[in-house]
């Protein structure tokens, strides 16, 4: 499948100013989420009509089941008018209301705020989580800045280290498997607006503590560098003019180094450059990255040593009072944070393999839709992504896992679907196109972590919209029955050019239960309209979206207003 080639997603959430909003939000969805607080009635003018939908009674031409689903829909249209009057609030009397939002009357700041510019008021969860980290570590940085002594234990370091560890586990795919299936066990009994607010959590915390740990991490650092440089030995530094002792040269230099490589890894993981530099930023996280892991062990060792030989002063101790290498070694802090910064660095690459798998390009001649690799050997549970890579120290691009169904009844392959979005997937079609379906060798990892669609398996009913190839996260999510209750709007030009997806979403959702909309024969559709008319349908708890970003904005936003649970995916999780 098609997926932005990095993403774990977030889900979006309405804000309306900076950090203020942010906090109303979460406020919100401690109490209530499942309704806003502005009210919001049902109106009763007619829906905006689309032409008719694959799936839907008016394509088959079934009156009798027509009205049926008509009755449907007006019945789950009455019990989300209920959902969305805020519990205790009765529409007050004479409530102005500003217009019609998708056959709901909403208010004037309502009605503006679906219509919005997606990012100019959105405030997320990852920026909260990426502001409290910082809103920790600055004082108490600035605090050891100004306290020159501090550097003698070698805090600074020890700490920007520890903040470094704590920021690489939260890209850990063991650590983020177990926190998922915790939190989607534990959300599974909790009531819904408890549930909806830890699928929040879920999302954006990891992104943005991972975020907000790697700057923290860099100040740290940058302080422990520069008193290094800068602070005479009488305070533990190496300076000014360093002193004749190779220790405390080498570990000056080592201190610049660390600080330098973390500049650069900062500075490339910046949202623009991430997005238009995306080969840079993934190989500069990697190499230099484990450049890095070389340098602080030689800190480290270094650093072991001279704290054995000399005092706090630059001055040698005596011969009574000198310590072992290896005892300052196992006792420091900064040696157990350098091994537990290396293990989280490096133990996905002990997973890493090469296998095979029957390559099959799918579409129209001279316009592939899909690459679907088939026979990776292991079960892949919905909602989990794979990572491929033809030169294993080369480019790495996440992709959803298809396995056909539950661990249990057999399903103990999976597939991935890629879309031509990119060049390194164009190159992949192009190479299976030339191979005329023979097998091809890539390298994956056995650690697979988990995505967006996950927390599927939280909701006892679900609408999930998926815009082309974003259908293939979608798939396992149906295939696997990850929820008691799937609707599936697909929305794509020409269904039947992704091979055997359709055939398989048809024959897994009962009748009614998938609306396919083919663009190329019935025009762009109301993304927002078909969403919400299918989870009026469905009665949906929640309603998931995977399409590119400016979509996936317009229908969250859109659903949100008039009070949907829905999540969507974006750049970074």
């Amino acid at each position: 499948m098609a997926q932005p080639e990095e993403p774990q997603p977030h889900v979006l959430h309405r804000g309306a100013s900076p950090l203020g909003a942010a906090a109303s939000r979460l406020g919100s969805l401690l109490t209530a989420p499942e309704a806003s607080d502005t009210w919001l009635a049902v109106g009763g003018e007619e829906e905006a009509s689309h032409p008719p939908l694959k799936g839907s009674p008016t394509a088959n031409g079934s009156a009798d089941h027509s009205k049926h689903l008509k009755s449907a829909e007006e019945g789950a249209e009455q019990g989300a008018t209920e959902a969305l009057q805020p519990q205790g609030k009765p529409a007050p009397k004479g409530t102005a209301t500003f217009g019609t939002h998708h056959g709901v009357l909403v208010s004037e700041d309502t009605f503006k705020q679906a219509h919005e510019p997606p990012l100019a008021t959105h405030v997320m969860l990852y920026h909260a989580a990426f502001l409290f980290v910082l809103a920790v570590n600055l004082p108490l940085i600035i605090l050891t800045a100004r306290d020159p002594g501090m550097i003698q234990k070698g805090d600074n370091g020890s700490t920007g280290l520890i903040v470094l560890c704590f920021g690489v586990l939260m890209r850990s795919e063991i650590f983020l498997a177990a926190l998922y299936w915790a939190v989607c066990w534990v959300g599974s009994y909790t009531p819904k607006g408890m549930r909806y607010w830890l699928a929040q959590m879920l999302y954006h915390a990891p992104g943005g503590l991972h975020a907000g740990c790697g700057v923290a991490g860099f100040a740290w650092e940058a302080v422990y560098a520069f008193q290094w440089w800068l602070l005479p030995p009488s305070d533990g530094g190496a300076g000014p003019g360093l002193i004749d002792e190779p220790y405390a040269i080498v570990c000056a230099v080592t201190a610049i180094f660390l600080f330098l490589m973390l500049a650069v890894m900062c500075v490339l993981s910046v949202p623009w450059v991430r997005r238009n530099h995306h080969n840079l930023f993934e190989l500069s996280h990697r190499y230099v990255g484990w450049s890095l892991l070389g340098v602080l062990w030689i800190h480290v060792t270094v650093k072991a040593a001279y704290w054995a030989n000399y005092n706090a002063l630059g001055q040698e101790l005596p011969q009574s009072q000198k310590a072992s290498w290896g005892y300052v070694m196992y006792w420091g802090v900064n040696t157990w944070a350098a091994v537990a910064l290396s293990v989280l660095v490096w133990h996905p690459w002990l997973f890493v393999r090469k296998r095979t798998a029957t390559a099959t390009v799918h579409g129209q001649p001279g316009r592939p839709a899909c690459l679907i690799l088939s026979g990776f050997r292991g079960h892949a549970p919905a909602g989990t992504w794979g990572r491929l890579a033809v030169f294993w120290p080369g480019q790495w691009h996440p992709f959803a896992v298809v396995s056909p169904g539950r661990r249990e009844e057999g399903g103990g392959d999976h597939s991935m679907i890629i879309a031509p979005a990119g060049d390194w997937t164009k190159a992949r079609i192009k190479e299976a196109e030339a191979a005329n379906g023979t097998a091809h060798k890539y390298y994956v990892r056995l650690l697979r972590a988990p995505g967006f669609m996950y927390t599927t398996r939280m909701w006892r009913s679900i609408v999930c919209v998926a815009s082309g190839a974003g259908i293939a996260p979608v798939l396992p999510v149906v295939l696997q029955r990850a929820s008691p209750s799937i609707f599936v709007v697909w929305i794509t030009s020409r269904p039947e050019t992704f091979g055997p997806v359709q055939g398989q979403l048809e024959s897994a959702l009962p009748p009614g239960q998938l609306w396919i909309h083919d663009t190329a024969t019935q025009g762009r559709p109301d993304a927002v309209d078909l969403a919400i008319k299918a989870v009026r349908k469905e009665n949906a708890e929640a309603m998931y979206i995977v399409a590119n970003i400016e979509l996936t904005f317009k229908v969250v936003r859109g659903c949100q207003a008039i009070g949907v649970r829905s999540f969507g995916a974006i750049w970074d999780s």
